[in-house]
């Protein structure tokens, strides 16, 4: 097998809209609480399935908490992607 099907660069904006629409700053920040809520769940799940040291597990959800802490600006000057190489 040579690929999953997963998307692993950034979407084009033609492409992004079709997918999200358009979404207005006030709406991304309003979504952004509810996304990370899943990430940290998501973050507890691969602690709790031993796919992740719980060193990470911490690292990562200090990391939620900064971006949480400095009003996701970081998230949202950065382009949408989707997928990971």
């Amino acid at each position: 097998m040579t690929g999953t099907g997963r998307l692993v660069g950034e979407v084009g904006v033609r492409t992004r809209q079709v997918v999200y629409g358009d979404l207005s700053p006030a709406e991304i920040e309003d979504e952004l609480p509810l996304m990370v809520q899943v990430d940290r769940a998501h973050v507890v799940m691969l602690l709790e399935q031993k796919l992740i040291s719980a060193d990470a597990a911490t690292g990562l959800l200090r990391c939620i908490d900064h971006l949480a802490a400095d009003g996701w600006t970081p998230l949202l000057a950065r382009p949408h992607r989707a997928g990971c190489t």
